[in-house]
């Protein structure tokens, strides 16, 4: 079958999902799971197997259920990268990048990273890649940490895990820490749309006011930076406010960065004085 034909035959199951398109998605599948280049797909210069259709159909079933179609695919690309995600993390998204961006900025090659929450490791292991610094990785969730490590052996990341709700487990002082912790408000949980609603409740809900992480996060952090360490978290809309608020009760100074959409997205904190 040709891919317009199959895109055609696509279109009415896609106008029950929002935020994407048959075309978009499509292409995914194809490029992903058969490895055909998206110049060929859209010049339909692609003929389908009979099975290959039937596995395209079988996936789409899987997106009518609203499951990301990251999941599906078990790949989500992440600062050039393809990382492997289940529904036992998070997925990556496009606007942690900018996260990534401030931490190289404040981070060199013999310095000592930590990520609070790392989920798939797609920071933990993209720093370590972009620096070749100490980098550690700490997660309260088993299967988390599972994923961080094959990410890391599949892309050749030097990071080491650590099994910890917050800083339980962890030793030494770092130069840069990071976190981006569970910020939804409990309440705003079941209006989440659908296909987040798959991912796993422990990375998202971050108490009543959505900021439960970053004040025990902010409260503990000290004694695990050096002197000249930051704190780095990124944020939810609406939150830059309160969270730098947290962090200036703690004695931190704060800087705000904005994403791609000029919406606040981090903060980095430093004892002292201002950080650009």
């Amino acid at each position: 079958m040709e891919v317009s034909k199959l895109l055609l035959k696509l279109k009415p199951f896609y106008e029950e999902l929002e935020y994407t398109t048959a075309q978009s998605e499509l292409e995914r599948m194809l490029m992903t799971c058969f490895g055909y280049s998206r110049t060929d797909i859209l010049l339909n210069r692609v003929e389908l197997t009979e099975a290959q259709v039937q596995t395209v159909m079988a996936m789409v079933r899987r997106r009518l259920n609203r499951e990301p179609l990251q999941y599906i695919l078990g790949v989500q690309n992440f600062y050039g990268r393809d990382f492997l995600v289940g529904p036992e993390v998070l997925i990556p998204r496009f606007d942690t990048e900018k996260s990534v961006e401030v931490i190289l900025r404040n981070l060199k090659s013999t310095a000592r990273f930590l990520e609070l929450g790392c989920g798939s490791g797609a920071v933990a292991v993209t720093v370590q890649l972009e620096t070749g610094a100490n980098v550690a990785a700490a997660d309260i969730s088993e299967a988390a940490l599972e994923m961080t490590k094959r990410n890391a052996t599949r892309l050749g990341a030097d990071v080491t895990v650590i099994r910890s709700d917050l800083f339980c487990g962890v030793t030494g002082t770092f130069d840069v820490i990071y976190s981006n912790p569970p910020y939804i408000p409990t309440k705003d949980m079941a209006a989440l749309q659908d296909e987040v609603k798959h991912e796993p409740a422990l990375a998202l809900d971050g108490g009543a006011d959505g900021l439960d992480f970053y004040r025990r996060i902010a409260a503990d952090a000290a004694p695990y930076l050096v002197s000249d360490g930051v704190l780095i978290f990124e944020i939810g809309s609406g939150q830059a406010e309160a969270v730098s608020d947290i962090l200036a009760a703690q004695g931190y100074t704060t800087s705000v960065f904005l994403d791609m959409e000029d919406r606040p997205r981090v903060i980095l904190g430093k004892r002292g004085e201002t950080h650009v």
